[in-house]
């Protein structure tokens, strides 16, 4: 095919996709953009641009054209109506937002808290507690059905289940409930955690917490995560991701990451590489303490940085 009947069919993917935006916002799907997670993920252009001069002369050229327009309508999806405050209210058509609160006092036998958070679309703040003598507080900011809270003991072992009910009253052409979280936990047992999630922007404060083991589920997502000497392992599974991971220089650390098209850092930061998919630092092996992480995304960009510990 020629540059010429190649310039149509680009024109035409383009007038496509901004078509699809204008229905998008006509049908009440796509109401604003939210340009901070566009600043956020502006890596991704840079690897689609680098995809599209690899692929510009093979069959498969028109691909970067698809990603681009598939990948901007998701953007808009994915923050159309995020951002709202912490205010309880109504709109007139009956279509609200509320506050959701939560929080459970400290128990004496509970050694160990398994967390397990099944969400949607939002934005996810996790830190520690407010309150010291609090096992976990959780608000959250949620459109039209509040959120699923069930807390159970088992031995010594606290059982937290947080989720959406995703099926009650869903609308996929409409779909805007997205629920924005604050989990705080306190610092004195070690945690569990779980989180499946859909796509959004999520912020990690762990420095003071005993993490044995984070895992994330997500299909598209802005990741800021602040490690502390008390985590032992994480484990990121994303579709799409733009990750910030700050970790304490004294770790010992080693890092397992899998992906078709990444860009990261890891040479600059000191770590090396073992093999194809594994870096860590030079004094992983014989730390007796070590930080594992584990992570798996087809498209991703990674940043590590290492923080003084006073």
């Amino acid at each position: 095919m020629n540059k010429e009947n190649r310039s149509k069919i680009n024109t035409g993917i383009f007038l496509i996709g901004l078509g699809i935006l204008f229905l998008l916002n006509t049908m009440g799907v796509v109401n604003r953009f939210d340009w901070g997670l566009l600043y956020h993920l502006w890596p991704l252009f840079v690897i689609l641009a680098g995809l599209n001069l690899i692929l510009k002369h093979t069959p498969f050229w028109w691909l970067t054209n698809i990603l681009f327009f598939l990948g901007l309508i998701a953007l808009f999806l994915l923050s159309s109506d995020i951002g709202y405050d912490y205010k309880f209210y109504y709109s007139s058509d009956g279509n609200g937002f509320g506050q959701y609160r939560s929080e459970q006092e400290m128990e004496d036998e509970i050694e160990r808290l398994v967390v397990s958070l099944e969400s949607g679309v939002g934005k996810l703040f996790f830190d520690s507690v407010k309150n010291t003598e609090n096992l976990y507080e959780i608000s959250s900011v949620y459109r039209d059905i509040p959120p699923v809270i069930s807390y159970r003991t088992a031995g010594n072992t606290g059982y937290l289940n947080i989720s959406e009910d995703l099926d009650r009253n869903f609308k996929w052409i409409n779909n805007r409930r997205r629920n924005d979280w604050e989990l705080n936990f306190t610092p004195l047992v070690p945690l569990a955690l779980t989180i499946n999630t859909g796509a959004g922007s999520f912020h990690f404060n762990l420095q003071e917490l005993m993490i044995d083991e984070l895992k994330i589920n997500s299909g598209a997502s802005d990741l800021e995560i602040n490690l502390g000497n008390q985590v032992k392992y994480v484990e990121i599974k994303s579709g799409v991701m733009n990750l910030d991971l700050k970790i304490p220089e004294n770790r010992a650390v080693r890092i397992i990451a899998k992906g078709v098209i990444s860009n990261k850092n890891f040479d600059r930061k000191g770590l090396y590489r073992t093999n194809d998919n594994v870096y860590q630092t030079p004094d992983f092996e014989d730390a007796e303490q070590k930080l594992i992480i584990e992570i798996s995304s087809p498209i991703s960009n990674i940043e590590v940085d290492f923080y003084r510990v006073d």
